[in-house]
């Protein structure tokens, strides 16, 4: 598990560095775009060092105290409950930006399209975290199986998570207190969510800063190719010598 920690900071560093041809900017660029953010760095960097050095003590300490829920069923119950009511809130925010008008060629409207763009960010996540625990094998702190790392419910509430705050982002609402408030209790439900999971004797706390900084980073590639690339075109037109209108053309 560790070698494989390592061989993803390889490949983070391999994607930082590479020449974007012209056949892959669109990727690259999203690729980049993803890693370099403070919500990935941040656990992904803290999970290592947890792997490293702490991973026992703490989780060890916080499934046997449980100082935020009281008890590993309390835990588990409400990490469940919140991760559930994080699936509203995207369906929600997902209807919030501003998308172009359907043309009559098309079957399907471009707010179908985004809807299930955001849903095959659940799916990849989804299939992708099962990837990684069917490989790595980690035993969980409560012996029930060898699913352990890293940690689903803290990969999907931290992809949740962001991609309800790029809704926001790219709407109406983003500098809303309705919409912070939306974005940072989020943020917090996942946090909440990853530490629920610790105390309820289900991970070690590497596998739940893992699996965030995994969600997160799954999200913004996504939701960076299909919405940022795909669905909005900045378009320049030189109208005369002194002025300079943008124009956004939106395809999906």
């Amino acid at each position: 598990m560790k070698y494989l920690c390592l061989v993803f900071l390889v490949l983070l560093q391999a994607i930082q560095t590479a020449d974007a041809g012209t056949n892959h900017k669109n990727f690259t660029e999203s690729a980049y775009d993803a890693a370099n953010t403070y919500h990935f760095q941040i656990p992904f960097f803290a999970g290592l060092a947890s792997l490293l050095l702490l991973d026992g003590e703490v989780s060890d300490s916080a499934s046997k105290n449980t100082p935020l829920f009281g008890s590993q069923s309390n835990a588990q119950a409400a990490t469940d409950g919140m991760l559930l009511a994080l699936f509203p809130l995207m369906m929600y925010t997902s209807t919030l930006p501003a998308l172009r008008d359907q043309t009559e060629s098309e079957y399907f409207s471009p707010r179908t399209k985004f809807l299930l763009t955001q849903s095959s960010i659940i799916l990849i996540d989804f299939l992708t975290i099962h990837a990684i625990k069917s490989s790595t094998r980690r035993i969980r702190p409560d012996q029930s199986d060898n699913l352990s790392f890293p940690s689903g419910h803290s990969s999907l509430s931290s992809g949740l998570a962001r991609t309800i705050y790029n809704n926001i982002k790219n709407s109406p609402k983003n500098d809303t207190k309705l919409g912070k408030t939306i974005q940072y209790g989020s943020f917090i439900t996942a946090g909440l969510i990853a530490w629920g999971r610790v105390e309820a004797k289900k991970h070690h706390l590497s596998d739940v800063l893992l699996g965030n900084a995994f969600g997160a980073y799954i999200s913004d590639l996504l939701y960076s190719i299909y919405y940022k690339h795909y669905n909005v075109q900045p378009i320049v037109e030189i109208e005369n010598a002194e002025e300079v209108s943008l124009n956004l053309i939106y395809r999906f």
